[in-house]
């Protein structure tokens, strides 16, 4: 018997922009930065879309610009977190 497949969703913190899978979820990151909030909620949005049911099993691959702040980078994971992404990988592009 197999193992159904688990979806595995891409985050891609750039800095100009947010993605999921490739569509865009968020500009101008850096505003995100230094508010008080940790919920980024366009991300929070999408990432929920992807994920309805809360799955336990569900993944998403972060991939974060090597210039990007670690204050934005730990929104994004919270948020992830938040919408069900227990299991998290985190990649450095660039």
């Amino acid at each position: 018997m197999r193992a159904p497949l688990t979806r595995q969703v891409e985050v891609a913190v750039l800095k100009d922009k947010i993605l999921v899978d490739r569509q865009q979820v968020a500009d101008d990151p850096a505003a995100f930065t230094d508010n008080e909030d940790l919920m980024l909620p366009g991300l929070q949005a999408a990432l929920a879309a992807m994920n309805p049911g809360s799955t336990p099993d569900a993944r998403v691959t972060i991939e974060a610009d090597r210039s990007i702040p670690f204050r934005l980078l730990k929104k994004v994971i919270y948020t992830a977190d938040q919408a069900g992404f227990r299991k998290q990988s985190l990649a450095a592009i660039r």
